[in-house]
């Protein structure tokens, strides 16, 4: 019996290949970057969030993708649309989150 291939560090067994994940902060009212940061492929989105420690002013408003659903518990004024949405008024305030 073969011994099972070892995979490299930045395998992402959902994708089936070798990727880096990148995530950019970005303040598009001055259209500036507040932080960059990467990870192996296989990161989760939040927890990349979470390692790069990036902290939200109180009042800020941050719009992020479905990666980040949580995010509201450390943030309030924070959006993320919903993963799978059950009727119209889900879709509806996902619709108004790409308008954004």
């Amino acid at each position: 019996m073969k011994s099972p291939k070892k995979q490299r560090l930045y395998y992402s067994g959902k994708k089936k290949h070798h990727s880096l994940k990148a995530q950019m902060v970005i303040a598009w009212q001055w259209a500036q970057i507040i932080c960059c940061d990467c990870e192996k492929g296989s990161t989760h989105d939040f927890k990349l969030l979470k390692k790069s420690r990036v902290h939200f002013q109180q009042g800020q408003l941050c719009l992020a993708d479905a990666g980040y659903q949580g995010l509201h518990k450390r943030h309030q004024r924070s959006h993320t649309p919903h993963k799978k949405p059950k009727g119209a008024e889900q879709k509806q305030e996902n619709q108004l989150l790409e308008d954004v």
